[in-house]
């Protein structure tokens, strides 16, 4: 009897035991496919990033790291104020201060490209390469509802013959309504070592944290997703001479300015403005926490650069379909004078949020040997990236700290 059992089980390991090699051909296919990569803000005009795509194997390391800063949404930013003034998160990831793309970005840039969109099937735009940029830009706002279909195609040599098409769409989402209701301020203290999550959480900021409250309203009869983005920032004078450029914030070895933005580029990096009145370093925290489970999601298994495990900023309405839910944030002061919180409720298109949910655990899983592949969602058909669009509400106040 034993006899027979050990016979079955010895049929039933030889069956999940088998080997299979997969081949890697898919990855060499993906060499030179168009990546397309565009948000639509209502009231902007729209342009799109038309890149060529890397098998992992020959790309070059300086594109691998860009890439990573590309998708990298609050961790990275282009330069002063960039996000806020032109908020294309996935897109202007690599510019000087002038808003012309770096070196790096024009080394897989695709100027080649024929980019042309239709809207609501019948209006119909062209697009121009802008060289400085390496964008592809139209006369076209997009307008709440619009429903965007783009197309590009590319040539791969003279011969005609070898053509790569994309095609993509999205519908701009209608705006969302978000309201502060309260402002209080407690004290607690920052952490004064690294401890992998709360000194990026905590650097160049004070012992003060302010609790915000929040009204949020669900845009009524359809499904809605969103991105709740809370910042604090304030302006210090700095004071080293008329030498200036990017700095470590709070790093007083740091005396020497640095050509590299990276040098210095933490969640609330300093950036160096000569004004007429002198040298200002800008503080900036986008880092917020709450217990709420709104923000709870259980694939982010590790925090990420500040951010806490188990928490998202981005969201769909499950809890509050077509009604109103109150919430409270946690966020550190900065540093300096002129304190302000800035506040935008974002509406975002399905394919946006789905691309923002699958990023987010693919970033914690980049130094996990063990960790399962992940997919990043794209709606380009035959190609890679991202076509989305975005509706923002923002509110600006003031921040005042109660004298005691």
């Amino acid at each position: 009897m034993k006899c027979k059992y050990l016979i079955y089980m010895a049929v039933l390991f030889s069956a999940v035991s088998c080997e299979k090699e997969f081949s890697l051909d898919y990855f060499d296919n993906a060499s030179e496919s168009l990546v397309a990569n565009a948000i639509a803000y209502p009231d902007s005009l729209f342009s799109v990033s038309i890149s060529n795509s890397y098998a992992i194997k020959d790309a070059p390391i300086k594109v691998l790291r860009t890439f990573m800063q590309e998708y990298s949404g609050d961790y990275y930013y282009g330069y002063l104020g960039e996000e806020w003034t032109y908020p294309h998160d996935i897109l202007k990831f690599d510019f000087d201060s002038t808003g012309n793309a770096s070196k790096t970005y024009k080394e897989y840039a695709n100027d080649q490209a024929n980019v042309r969109i239709s809207v609501n099937s019948k209006d119909e735009y062209g697009f121009v390469y802008n060289d400085s940029s390496c964008m592809y830009e139209s006369d076209y706002r997009p307008k709440e509802g619009d429903r965007i279909q783009l197309v590009a195609e590319w040539y791969k040599d003279s011969t005609l013959y070898e053509k790569e098409e994309v095609r993509a769409e999205v519908i701009v989402p209608k705006k969302p309504q978000i309201e502060i209701l309260d402002i209080r301020y407690e004290y607690k203290k920052r952490p004064g070592e690294w401890n992998g999550i709360d000194w990026q959480y905590s650097s160049g900021c004070i012992d003060t944290v302010a609790f915000v409250t929040l009204k949020l309203h669900d845009i009524t009869d359809i499904r809605n997703f969103y991105r709740l983005k809370v910042s604090t920032y304030s302006w210090a004078q700095f004071d080293r001479g008329d030498q200036w450029g990017w700095y470590p914030p709070n790093d007083d070895h740091a005396l020497e300015p640095s050509d590299d933005p990276e040098d210095g580029w933490f969640l609330d990096g300093g950036y160096i403005e000569i004004s007429p009145v002198g040298p200002f370093v800008w503080h900036r925290n986008d880092i917020y926490r709450s217990k709420d489970a709104l923000f709870k999601d259980d694939r982010l298994v590790r925090g990420f650069s500040g951010w806490s495990e188990r928490f998202s900023n981005i969201f769909d309405d499950r809890l509050f379909r077509d009604g109103e839910y109150i919430v409270e944030i946690e966020t550190r002061l900065m540093m300096g004078t002129d304190r302000k919180l800035r506040v935008e409720l974002q509406s975002l298109s399905e394919d946006y949020y789905q691309f923002w949910k699958s990023w987010m655990v693919y970033r914690i899983t980049l130094d996990d040997d063990f960790a399962e592949s992940i997919y990043i969602h794209s709606n380009v058909n035959n190609g890679f990236g991202i076509i989305g669009a975005v509706n923002s509400d923002v509110h600006m106040m003031d921040l005042k700290i109660p004298q005691q």
